[in-house]
This record gives C-alpha cells, structure tokens and sequence, in this order.
C-alpha cells in the first residue's frame, strides 16, 4: 500500500473518531437543553395563558403516574401546574397530581376535541386563567363523527369517551350524580337518557342516535358556551 494511502486512511479515521466525539458531545448538549425533572425522555415545557387548549393525558406527582403514558405517547410534554396557567389541571373525579403530561397546544377546542374522542383517558383544558372545568368536548364534535350509544353495545375506547362525556352532559342537566362518570352505558344511563327523550318528545327508548344527541348537546352546552 502507498505512503499516500495509508496517510488518508489514518486521517479519515482520526476525522472519525472526532466526529463522533463532537457528535457526542453536541447531542448531550441537545438532550440538557430542557428540564426533565422527572427523567421521562421527554421536555417539560410550562404553559402560559395564552387562550389555547391542551389535551391533559396523565396527571401525577412523579414518574410512576406519568412515565407508561408519556413513553406510549408521539410529541408529548409534561408541565408542572404551579408554574403554568392556573385552569383545570384535574379531571373531576380523579386524583391530583402537581405535573400533567399533554398534547398540544391547539388553537381551539375544536382541533383538541376529536384527538381527545379516539382516546380511552384524558381531558381538554382551555389555558385561560380562572378556568374551573374541563372542556365539554360533545360542544365542540360534529354530529356525523358521534356513534350510537345503547345498551349491551360492547365497550371501546371510542363508546367510552363519549359515554363519560354524556355522563358529565347528564351531571349538568341535572339528572345524573356528580359522582356517576364510569365510561360504561349502564342501566342508571340508559334510564337517564329515557327520561330525557320523554321529556323532549323524543322515543323513550334509551339509545341515544342524531336526534338525541342534537336534543343533548343543544340543552347541556348552553351552561359551557353561555
């Protein structure tokens, strides 16, 4: 093999080597350029108020409520709620935790709402400050995209969004207990929504369709959109 050669392998070795090194050195810079408090792989990024929604997937105060969520999940965050803007951190019925790992922000309910529906957990929150309840999601679906809710149907991740959502559509037209949001149309549902269908001149037979869902959402979002 010639000098000549044998120099240019070397240097393209030694060329290599420092790459790497730099490399190395210029993705463990990257990787410390956010706080991870927790160590989930992922930025925490506080949020001001700037009028924008997220979707609040899992809640906790360490990385045993949060970490199995965050590693299922593509572009997710976590925030640290004393730090962020002071809304709705917490779905009502479930346990509090200091951090929330989300998705988003979105400009609005309406982008925030369908990601939200395709989802057996999770909340929308709007990043307005003094706010005291989650987004009311059925407000914000067209009614094309909302399935047939009935009795015996088998459970989903989908059905299952939507019936803890119309549980809490219930809770504010008073007819069902604020402590009532399973996610699974049961008998105490099937027989809300028959009394609702009574008295809205709609066919009392406990399944829920486009019209009863029209008749919903109309009566139950007047309290979120008001």
């Amino acid at each position: 093999m010639r000098r000549g050669h044998l120099i240019a392998v070397a240097v393209s070795a030694l060329l290599g080597v420092a790459c790497g090194v730099v490399g190395g050195i210029v993705l463990d810079r990257h990787r410390g350029a956010y706080p991870d408090p927790l160590r989930l792989g992922v930025a925490l990024v506080n949020q001001p108020c700037t009028h924008e929604t997220l979707l609040v997937v899992a809640r906790g105060n360490g990385s045993a409520q949060l970490g199995a969520t965050v590693a299922s999940e593509q572009d997710v965050h976590y925030l640290d709620t004393r730090d962020s803007c002071p809304t709705a951190w917490n779905d009502p019925g479930a346990e509090v935790g200091r951090y929330a790992a989300y998705l988003g922000p979105y400009n609005s309910p309406t982008q925030a709402c369908p990601v939200r529906m395709t989802r057996r957990g999770g909340f929308v929150t709007r990043l307005v400050s003094g706010t005291t309840e989650p987004v009311q999601c059925l407000c914000y679906l067209s009614f094309a995209s909302m399935p047939t809710l009935r009795s015996g149907m088998d459970p989903n991740a989908v059905t299952s969004a939507y019936v803890r959502s119309l549980q809490r559509l219930l809770t504010t037209l008073h007819l069902n207990p604020e402590t009532h949001k399973t996610g699974i149309y049961d008998v105490q549902t099937v027989e809300q929504i028959r009394r609702f269908q009574h008295d809205h001149a709609l066919p009392p037979n406990g399944v829920v369709k486009r019209a009863t869902w029209e008749a919903l959402v109309r009566q139950g979002c007047a309290h979120y959109t008001s």
